[in-house]
């Protein structure tokens, strides 16, 4: 074979295997692009099913708020709320370390071993039933404590439970001293130095709680922490997840709280109306409490009135949610109801306050939380 045969040959061959690499890449290319517009169309189904009703849910949010002012019997008024949601799966993680959560659930049993919490059990157990008002509202009744009368905003962070928090531990410490500590604790602290205590995706109240009592709260000035809690605790029954975040099984530990204490040393186990009217002593005799509750979707847009939800409210639950319980009333029809501030602003509801009627919510276990100064 002559030389210039070989050199023809030679790039025949080259323009073959580049003719192949081509080829080759052609497919990986279309495989990649198949995948990915699998992926996309897979993640807009998911987002349409979501949303639900044709993925219209502005107006099956309006809908719904119609609903309720339309009916005669109901308890509450709505108005309809530009930052209202459908229930869905929002697939928030976050990381637990279950060695310092464990720490935690330690903490809270040492707290409640303590003599301080035996004092404040027996108080509670001394307090008449009979001394407590129809109506409370502990803004009337320490007036020289401004904190108790904010209304926070949490904006698009899932920080309810940081801000409950927060404004929980800066109303008792101003009733504490009789009104001389006015600041308001915050937030950012709990969201940005607690490890345990979560994040914008959610987190524990209780947990804030006890970092408040164990590192203390800044007011918003790095230099200046309170630090005069004694002890944090929960009032009604729960218990908290301690095993790891990426653990296969989960672990939940018993958190000792009030009310178990008095269902252990009861004839019989407590009734509702028994453990609201422990809820309402400690409100009544030592300032706001967290309550967590689940949220259903017409609760985004209440306006005034006592709020109920509305039938089948389960399958509408969007999220868990805590907030500032500062005291509580009674219906024209006799029935009980809480009140709060939410964190959701001034514009928000009557003035960012709520009253809420939680008989259809009590199997989900609420829970109160709070910190004795």
């Amino acid at each position: 074979m002559s030389e210039k045969e070989r050199r023809n040959g030679s790039r025949q061959e080259s323009r073959c295997s580049r003719n192949r690499c081509l080829l080759i890449t052609a497919i990986v290319l279309s495989l990649i692009g198949i995948v990915i517009l699998t992926i996309v169309a897979i993640l807009y189904i998911r987002s349409m099913n979501n949303w639900g009703d044709d993925g219209n849910t502005d107006e099956y949010l309006r809908k719904l708020v119609r609903q309720i002012n339309d009916n005669s019997s109901s308890t509450w008024k709505a108005k309809f709320n530009k930052f209202g949601v459908k229930n869905r799966s929002y697939g928030f993680t976050y990381t637990r370390n279950s060695t310092a959560v464990r720490e935690v659930v330690g903490e809270l049993q040492k707290f409640f071993d303590s003599d301080a919490m035996k004092r404040h059990i027996q108080e509670l157990a001394d307090y008449p039933d009979s001394s407590l008002p129809t109506n409370f509202d502990a803004r009337l009744k320490w007036p020289h404590c401004p904190s108790i009368s904010r209304v926070p905003n949490q904006g698009g962070c899932g920080s309810c439970y940081a801000v409950a928090a927060a404004g929980v531990a800066s109303d008792r410490a101003c009733i504490h001293s009789n009104g001389t500590f006015r600041a308001s604790f915050s937030e950012e602290d709990v969201l940005g130095c607690c490890e345990v205590c979560g994040n914008c995706y959610g987190g524990d109240p209780l947990k804030a709680l006890v970092y408040w009592v164990n590192q203390g709260l800044v007011t918003g000035k790095c230099s200046f922490f309170y630090d005069d809690p004694s002890l944090a605790y929960s009032l009604y029954p729960r218990g908290m997840t301690v095993s790891d975040s990426n653990a296969e099984k989960t672990e939940r530990s018993k958190v000792p709280t009030i009310i178990g204490h008095f269902n252990s040393t009861a004839a019989s186990p407590l009734s509702l109306e028994q453990i609201r009217t422990i809820i309402k002593k400690e409100i009544s005799l030592y300032g706001p409490t967290t309550m967590a509750f689940p949220v259903p979707e017409e609760f985004l847009h209440y306006s005034t009135g006592v709020f109920r939800p509305v039938e089948g409210f389960q399958s509408r639950i969007v999220y868990w949610h805590v907030v500032r319980l500062i005291g509580w009333g009674e219906s024209d029809d006799g029935s009980h109801y809480w009140l709060a501030i939410n964190s959701f602003g001034e514009h928000w509801g009557d003035s960012g306050t709520f009253k809420i009627n939680t008989d259809q919510m009590e199997h989900y276990g609420l829970e109160y939380e709070t910190a004795l100064v």
